[in-house]
């Protein structure tokens, strides 16, 4: 090994340090082998370009020290930054000033954060701040508040992560328990979003900013009659370029009632165990008509099967379906099958037939004889 040249060796270190099955210290583990690795280690910025910071073990003096020295070896380098600590009521008030003298720390290399994960009570998102100079290469951010939307709906929400001059540009936005008003980013870069818990009309508000935007999942929206903190659109609100969507929600069919997504070519939509949406997404889909290749219908209670039939004559385009219904006794998917195997059934007197480009189906659900032997043939 001591043949080795040192350059070579940094990039056999950087491999180790990036493998899936690194340990988050792998930087520090290379170090302690003999002098010369620790010395070539500290000395290469790639193996601290990646910080996973956890507050909720260990001493939190020792790593607020770690986290100073190891960003300190980054060099000039994109920073990926992931900082965990558990929620309000677990944090002392001597971790509360040390996550702060974190936060502080990590402000100082603002210009170069790539990658930032912030899972942090509320009441610590409002001490991130932009570098001074106005310089912002954001890439991706997840926000979790550690908290559940209840605890944030009761006086949480008026704490910000709120970095400002520049504001951040992120491309990937992942948000998780936390209300929309809360998160102060530009939007019109973001291209792909994952947000938990937004009410049915923070969907709507940052569709309106997020006009880049092509790859969405809104998890669990609510539903919240007389609580809007936005306007619901009064007219249909276009987005020319989302081309997969993820929905899943329980209530009205205020969502697909509101929209139109004519570039649509993956759709998810999970009815939480509420009977399918048939009114809206069949407005939905015809005032789009989207080029849909992929369609999940998912966690559905409806015992009406000629509206799931209704649902797919509107995706003549469609390649793969995949159906999960809740068991029930009033389900039966005998006549959808019945018609997707049957090669006289059309839709009209034109001859149009049912998903005629389809290539992939699957369906979880209770199965009885008939659909059983329509499938075996």
């Amino acid at each position: 090994m001591q043949k080795i040249p040192p350059e070579v060796l940094s990039i056999i270190f950087e491999f180790f340090v990036s493998s899936d099955f690194a340990d988050p210290c792998s930087s520090l583990i290379l170090g302690a082998i003999c002098g010369r690795w620790r010395a070539l280690a500290w000395s290469t910025p790639r193996l601290w370009s990646s910080i996973s910071i956890e507050f909720d073990r260990g001493s939190l003096v020792d790593k607020l020290q770690l986290a100073r020295e190891w960003l300190s070896r980054s060099g000039q380098l994109p920073l990926s930054i992931t900082i965990i600590a558990g929620s309000s009521c677990d944090l002392p008030p001597l971790s509360v000033t040390l996550l702060s003298a974190l936060i502080d720390s990590i402000n100082g290399y603002a210009c170069r954060w790539r990658v930032l994960n912030i899972s942090l009570p509320p009441q610590m998102l409002p001490l991130f701040h932009a570098d001074p100079h106005g310089i912002s290469i954001l890439h991706t951010l997840t926000i979790d508040p550690a908290i559940s939307i209840l605890e944030a709906s009761h006086g949480q929400v008026s704490k910000k992560f709120n970095p400002t001059n520049p504001c951040p540009s992120p491309m990937v936005v992942k948000i998780f328990d936390i209300h929309l008003q809360s998160v102060g980013i530009c939007w019109d870069k973001v291209t792909h979003l994952d947000v938990d818990h937004f009410s049915v009309d923070e969907c709507f508000e940052v569709l309106r900013h997020a006009l880049s935007l092509t790859n969405c999942h809104f998890d669990s929206i609510m539903i919240m009659a007389n609580e809007f903190n936005f306007p619901i659109p009064g007219s249909i609100l276009y987005h020319p370029n989302l081309t997969s969507l993820k929905v899943n929600f329980s209530g009205p069919e205020t969502f697909f009632q509101h929209v139109s997504f004519p570039s649509l070519l993956f759709l998810s939509v999970d009815s939480k165990s509420f009977q399918v949406p048939t009114q809206g997404l069949l407005a939905f889909l015809r005032r789009s008509s989207p080029p849909l290749h992929e369609f999940h219908l998912l966690s559905f209670e409806n015992e009406d099967e000629d509206s799931i039939i209704r649902i797919l004559s509107e995706t003549p385009s469609l390649k793969i379906l995949h159906l999960h219904s809740i068991p029930s006794d009033n389900y039966d998917p005998s006549r959808v099958f019945q018609r997707l195997s049957d090669p006289s059934f059309t839709l009209g007197d034109d001859g149009t037939k049912l998903l005629p480009r389809l290539e992939t189906m699957s369906y979880i659900g209770v199965l009885r004889d008939e659909p059983v032997r329509l499938i075996l043939g």
